[in-house]
């Protein structure tokens, strides 16, 4: 059972092309180690054995019988009757209920397929806020570096008298501020890796390794239709389990036709006393034909009407299905369109603010002037730096959506 788990896992790995091999692997150890996922396979596995089950015939039916009472007859009394019969179902009804099976087997493989395509979206949205997190710790640790050598810029330039203490003091808060953010951000580090390493069911504290950088915006593709919602996993399993209700109501007319039988009675005679005669204590062999009379057809009208109904909710459910994912589909494109939008903004604002920066540090160097202002600057390009990274990861998050809801993970 693992080794099939393990070669369709192999299969879907070899289709996704997310962050390098780390992230593949990660999926892989998760898909083998997930107890969702397994559950839903064993199932899948569990609906095969059904196909087998159902194609059989019923088994033979084997009577013995012996008379308290011996039953006199011509050739000697009967002391004990052996019967052996077998029933069939009308023509095809096998068929049917195998392929009832099998159509059942595959709404449960598309059910898999489903589990283990959410399951490596919600560990991409798990990893994401990860990254996010050590993006903004190295943000806040360059920030910290800044502040220091303008700390001691700011001492310089007090010692020189271009300066003054306001400035140092100004600085050092800062500082003390940012230390104090950085020890909030190291602490969020323990209940991300809780979520995500419990995805791929290992110890909580194991160590995740992150890329330096993501893919480019501009490599995103936003283009779809509709019609490629109906390819998802399960849009497909409604598919099948409609396929499934239609063979459950052929199943049903089968059903409500005669079954026929056949068998074999033998019985055994013992010899009569003072009775000459070639038959005198012969055994008795008795063919027989048997049939079933569905005389009451309430209940197969009754199941039948059943899987017309089953069949008109499911195509009910496919068309909430559809609407609720293209729902869910124009959000996240639009989410990642204004994501991509405000990242645009932000990288046109740090380089504005880097260049103001520039003068206003050549202009403090020679004059001790401005240094409030230089400051405020390094505030802001702190501030849009942060809310590039939130953006980058609500991006790739929605990113990861559209592929899961039109490709259900399947390709990257």
């Amino acid at each position: 059972m693992k080794k099939g788990l393990a070669y369709l896992i192999f299969m879907f790995c070899t289709l996704t092309g997310v962050h390098g091999q780390s992230f593949q692997s990660y999926f892989e150890e998760a898909a083998k180690e997930n107890p969702g996922l397994m559950a839903k396979y064993l199932q899948f596995e569990a609906s095969l054995k059904q196909v087998a089950q159902v194609g059989s015939l019923p088994d033979p039916t084997l009577s013995i019988g012996y008379f308290l009472v011996p039953v006199e007859t011509r050739v000697g009394p009967q002391v004990a009757k052996v019967s052996l019969s077998q029933m069939f179902p009308w023509f095809g009804t096998l068929k049917v209920k195998e392929d009832l099976a099998s159509k059942n087997a595959q709404v449960k493989f598309m059910e898999f397929i489903a589990a283990r395509n959410l399951l490596y979206y919600e560990l991409k949205k798990a990893w994401y806020p990860l990254y996010e997190l050590h993006q903004l710790i190295d943000i806040e640790k360059k920030n910290i570096a800044l502040l220091e050598t303008y700390e001691r810029l700011a001492t310089v330039h007090f010692e020189n008298g271009q300066g003054s203490l306001v400035d140092i003091l100004r600085v050092e808060t800062m500082i003390e501020e940012s230390i104090t953010n950085l020890k909030l951000l190291e602490d969020k580090n323990t209940p991300y890796l809780v979520t995500f390493n419990r995805l791929l069911g290992r110890p909580d504290t194991t160590k995740v390794i992150l890329p330096e950088t993501l893919r480019q915006t501009e490599d995103l593709d936003l283009m779809y239709s509709d019609s490629m919602i109906a390819q998802h996993p399960l849009v497909l399993a409604i598919d099948n389990s409609i396929l499934a209700l239609q063979s459950k109501h052929r199943l049903v007319a089968k059903e409500g036709l005669p079954k026929f039988g056949v068998g074999i009675d033998y019985v055994f005679v013992s010899e009569r006393a003072n009775v000459m005669g070639n038959d005198n204590g012969k055994d008795a062999i008795m063919p027989m034909v048997s049939t079933s009379i569905p005389v009451f057809r309430k209940k197969y009208r009754a199941a039948s009407e059943e899987t017309e109904l089953m069949i008109s909710s499911s195509d009910l459910q496919k068309e909430q299905l559809i609407n609720t994912m293209s729902a869910q589909l124009a959000d996240a494109v639009y989410t990642v369109q204004a994501q991509m939008d405000r990242i645009a903004l932000y990288d046109k604002q740090i380089r504005k603010f880097e260049q103001m920066m520039e003068l206003y540090y050549t202009s403090y160097s020679s004059s001790g002037k401005d240094f409030e202002e230089i400051l405020r600057l390094q505030e802001q390009i702190l501030k849009y730096d942060k809310l590039k990274a939130g953006a980058r990861t609500t991006l790739e998050t929605e990113q990861a959506r559209i592929e899961y809801l039109l490709k259900g993970g399947e390709n990257e």
